[in-house]
């Protein structure tokens, strides 16, 4: 287990920058909000330099795509302004189907005044294979990992080519309770990132060092010990305390993302000692409601001795 720094605040290096985008004369139709397409647009317009990949894992119906390639369409670096953003979904029916609503039909309408810089790869994101040596990649927007399988084969695929110093890991889904993966993997890398920012459900990370292979493989690997996850889970909490999204504090958000982990490692004492920490706002029940329902339904009945948190 590597050695997890000091929790501290989240330094929001972004939230007083992302003005700066130049923003389109209408924001396309998408599940993120205004702040997060304005995130994307920045990223690419300011951050962006060129020197990797641009991928966008979870495209949808392209709001999203559009948002990444107007910012390109706005860097100031020629070489920055020439790079394609390579889209990536599983536009085909189905229960692996990545996005529920996604359309490849309504992605081309959505993108059409960009498609000379976008590339489409249509596939399931658990069959993605490089052909050849993998490009180095500068940013790497993730709004596919909803289950914990496909957030695997993005790690495994995508999180050994990073440049260091450079490289951007953007989560759209940080504030979603149920993807516990997204909150553990940040605190188990963290100290290979830096964390820049929170916007609204979306993490900003920036890669520091390239993660070598032999921790990639324990990110990924199905015997990823429980007790683990839950402690950092944990860990996050302390770190991104204080933010806020639907007007809920992430630390609510992690603590109900705590109780999955412990549901998903067959451990419903763990996750009922969760619940019994949390004490839901009225704004926690109208954004995640569902989610609570669920891990309530999960745990009704346990009568189980409630398992001590804490400790890794």
């Amino acid at each position: 287990m590597p050695i997890i720094p000091t929790p501290g605040a989240v330094p929001r290096l972004l939230q007083q920058r992302i003005h700066r985008a130049t923003v389109p004369d209408r924001w396309p139709r998408s599940d993120c909000s205004q702040g997060e397409l304005q995130l994307l647009c920045y990223l690419t317009e300011h951050e962006y330099t060129g020197r990797g990949a641009i991928f966008d894992l979870g495209c949808g119906n392209g709001g999203s795509t559009f948002c990444l390639c107007h910012g390109l369409a706005h860097n100031p670096r020629p070489e920055a302004r020439a790079a394609r953003v390579r889209a990536v979904d599983w536009f085909e029916a189905g229960d692996r189907k990545h996005s529920g609503h996604a359309s490849r039909a309504r992605f081309t309408s959505n993108i059409m005044e960009h498609a000379d810089r976008v590339v489409v790869h249509d596939l399931d994101i658990r069959d993605f294979r490089w052909e050849g040596e993998p490009p180095a990649l500068e940013i790497l927007f993730v709004d596919l990992a909803k289950e914990e399988d496909l957030f695997r084969a993005v790690a495994d695929s995508f999180y050994g080519s990073f440049i260091p110093g450079r490289s951007l890991v953007v989560h759209q889904d940080f504030g979603r309770p149920r993807l516990s993966w997204l909150h553990y993997s940040t605190m188990f890398l963290l100290p290979w990132l830096e964390i820049l920012d929170v916007i609204d459900d979306t993490l900003v990370l920036r890669v520091e060092r390239q993660p070598e292979r032999d921790v990639l493989n324990q990110l990924v690997s199905s015997s990823f010990d429980v007790r683990a996850k839950a402690h950092l889970v944990q860990e996050a909490a302390r770190h991104f305390g204080g933010i806020r999204t639907h007007g809920v504090d992430y630390r609510e958000i992690l603590g109900l993302s705590e109780a999955y982990v412990w549901l998903r490692g067959g451990d419903p004492a763990g996750a009922l000692a969760c619940l019994r920490g949390l004490a839901p706002t009225p704004e926690f029940e109208r954004a995640f409601g569902d989610m609570l329902a669920e891990v309530r339904r999960v745990t009704a009945g346990y009568h189980g001795s409630c398992r001590q948190r804490g400790g890794g």
